[in-house]
């Protein structure tokens, strides 16, 4: 989820649990808590390689394993200036912390919640990055409680326990609300899969995979995305608005000798990691390049729009026909370390979008918008 969402719901959690005996310290710990794991992007403002961000991102810091250690950084930084109450600091720290890779893992990008016992990324279609109905609920009851504590002798809630006691109510509601919604997203994913297992056309194979990861800004408008042995069809469906069945685009995957040895290549089984076996090659013989193919890789579990074949997720590389050396990519690495059992970095590159995609144009939160509720 975005910063804003993370930290409004580290303050929520803090204020339904412990706010009340530890005071204002709690609200800051419950912050700093919810957004600590994600400082496992600070090395990218360094490194600058999109490769290092892809296979360290939503990894160490947002395992429930390593989540009761890093709780204790968050808890003493507090604990410094209040030198009293550190357990109930530790356990506010725990629980906002623990908020983190839960709402990563409902998100489709993916978070290894097991790591170091396994570096599986897990992810549950069930929210998008930024949601326009989720984040105003925790705002709100933010405000809410703040109006409440700050109520006057002469107001309903003169007693500073029933304020206490009247903003915890408020957190709590909150956080039933937000998981109410959450679960909206469930049963939208549900209904979006079998919506596209029953209508994707037999054409191609019988469907491996099935994805239906909700647009930014709520969970009703999905992309469909469904892997065969031959390739994807992708579509778009609202499912508030849409009154036609999905109509789905074809998108063939590239295979061959060119393709294999590609795929064993370290960065490109890093992005098929990445992907998580939603990535599809594409083939091309370079112009005047005689024996050189370029293959790109496209990460089918986003498009914009959504209905689209292509994604602004790739990768690339250019390589000899009928060999395992690789000529170049589009750009080159600023990193000069390595991975474990990778090439030098920078013969492969490219994260970024392909040329020419819409979503470089047209970025604007009101097209997104109409975008989302659009049939």
């Amino acid at each position: 989820m975005d910063p804003v969402t993370h930290m409004a719901m580290g303050v929520v959690v803090s204020e339904a649990t412990f706010r009340g005996r530890i005071g204002r310290s709690a609200t800051l710990l419950g912050l700093l808590s919810a957004e600590m794991p994600d400082m496992d992007t600070l090395p990218g403002r360094f490194v600058h390689d999109p490769w290092f961000m892809m296979a360290f991102h939503r990894g160490l810091t947002h395992s429930f394993v390593m989540i009761p250690l890093l709780a204790l950084l968050p808890a003493g930084l507090v604990w410094l200036f209040r030198r009293r109450q550190f357990r109930l600091m530790y356990a506010v720290a725990c629980l906002a912390m623990l908020t983190h890779p839960v709402l990563d893992l409902v998100t489709t990008y993916g978070t290894q919640i097991f790591w170091p016992i396994t570096n599986h990324r897990f992810a549950f279609d069930f929210l998008p990055i930024v949601d326009m109905f989720y984040t105003p609920i925790l705002l709100l009851a933010i405000v809410a409680c703040a109006v409440v504590r700050r109520a006057g002798t002469r107001h309903l809630c003169a007693s500073e326990i029933r304020r206490e006691r009247l903003a915890r109510r408020i957190a709590l509601a909150a956080l039933v609300l937000s998981t109410g919604y959450m679960g909206v997203g469930f049963w939208a994913d549900r209904q979006a899969q079998l919506l596209a297992r029953r209508t994707v056309p037999a054409d191609h194979g019988e469907a491996l995979d099935v994805r239906c990861p909700p647009m930014i800004g709520n969970v009703f408008a999905r992309r469909l995305a469904v892997r065969t042995p031959q390739g994807y069809y992708v579509s778009r469906h609202n499912l508030l608005t849409s009154t036609q069945p999905p109509q789905w685009n074809w998108a063939a995957s590239a295979s061959g000798p060119d393709v294999s040895a590609a795929d064993r290549l370290p960065h490109i089984e890093l992005f098929r990691w990445f992907t998580m076996d939603m990535a599809r090659p594409v083939l091309d013989r370079e112009t005047g390049g005689g024996d050189l193919v370029r293959i790109t890789w496209y990460d089918m579990r986003y498009g914009y729009p959504a209905d689209a074949t292509e994604s602004f997720f790739s990768a690339m590389v250019v390589m000899e026909s009928g060999s395992d050396r690789v000529v170049y990519g589009p750009t080159r690495s600023r990193w000069s370390g390595r991975l474990p059992g990778q090439e030098p970095a920078g013969v492969l590159s490219q994260f970024a979008p392909p040329p020419g995609n819409p979503i470089l144009r047209d970025r604007s939160i009101g097209t997104l918008w109409r975008e989302s509720w659009r049939p």
